[in-house]
C-alpha cells in the first residue's frame, strides 16, 4: 500500500485530506507542522511517496518543509502537493515544479516532484 503523509495544523482539514487519501488506497500519516512532519518522514525512512502540504503552519510552514526535503535525496522521489487558501502565490518557488490554481475556489496550489 502506497504512503502519504497529511501536513497542515487544522485538524479539521487533516481529517478532511486523510479520509480522501484512505479512499484512494493509500496508507495515511499525519503532522501538524513542517517539524513534525520532518520527524514522520524521517521514521518511515523515505517510504512516503506523497505530501500534502498547508502554507501557513506554526513552527515550520510548508515551503520550509519544501526546502527541507529537497535537502534529502531519499526523499527527493516525492511528490508533495501545496495545500492553501492563500490567494498570493508569487511566494512560492522554493522547489516548485508546477503550479495551478484550484478552479472550484481558486485557491493556490503549487506541485513539487518529477512531472510523470
Amino acid at each position: 500500500m502506497s504512503k502519504a503523509l497529511v501536513v497542515d495544523d487544522s485538524r479539521t482539514i487533516r481529517l478532511i485530506l486523510r479520509r480522501i487519501l484512505r479512499e484512494a488506497g493509500f496508507e495515511v500519516f499525519e503532522a501538524g507542522n513542517g517539524k513534525e512532519a520532518l520527524d514522520a518522514l524521517q521514521a518511515q525512512d523515505g517510504d512516503i511517496c506523497l505530501a500534502l502540504v498547508d502554507w501557513n503552519m506554526p513552527e515550520m510552514n510548508g515551503m520550509e518543509l519544501l526546502t527541507e526535503i529537497r535537502r534529502h535525496p531519499e526523499m527527493s522521489s516525492m511528490k508533495v502537493i501545496m495545500v492553501t487558501t492563500e490567494a498570493e502565490v508569487g511566494h512560492m518557488s522554493s522547489g516548485r515544479r508546477r503550479f495551478r490554481r484550484d478552479p472550484a475556489r481558486g485557491h493556490a496550489r503549487a506541485r513539487s516532484g518529477s512531472s510523470d
